[in-house]
């Protein structure tokens, strides 16, 4: 005849909350997933020390760029000698309220180069 001991009270505590812990943690993985899934708001930041767009670590310092563009409302930045920083950023996916003869004029005022800016006619919906 087999005899069992009593399980003793903290084995029983542990094996009951052990799966609710486990649920309990799935779900704020979820929560964090879907959290960090929202969509970013691209962001550039423009300072007298140079750009800083999101996708870089650190900020482009007015010295390292070599050309920006401006065509219909699409920033290019191109850098010189490191060409994986370079970038486009569409303005109508950020949350700057510039218009773009303001924004070319803002960064005249740091930026040493030139700045080039094309934007096609409005059409009238003839």
């Amino acid at each position: 005849m087999a005899y069992f001991l009593p399980e003793p009270p903290v084995l029983k505590i542990f094996l009951y909350l052990t799966p609710g812990l486990f649920v309990l943690f799935m779900i704020i993985k979820a929560a964090e997933f879907y959290a960090n899934k929202k969509e970013k708001v691209k962001v550039l930041s423009i300072t007298q020390e140079g750009l800083h767009y999101y996708q870089h670590t650190t900020p482009l310092r007015w010295d390292e760029i070599s050309e920006i563009e401006i065509i219909d409302k699409k920033l290019s930045v191109t850098v010189k000698g490191k060409p994986a920083a370079d970038f486009s950023l569409n303005l109508g996916q950020t949350t700057n309220e510039y218009k773009v003869d303001e924004l070319a004029k803002l960064l005249g005022s740091y930026f040493s180069g030139k700045i080039y800016v094309y934007e096609k006619a409005e059409s009238c919906g003839c």
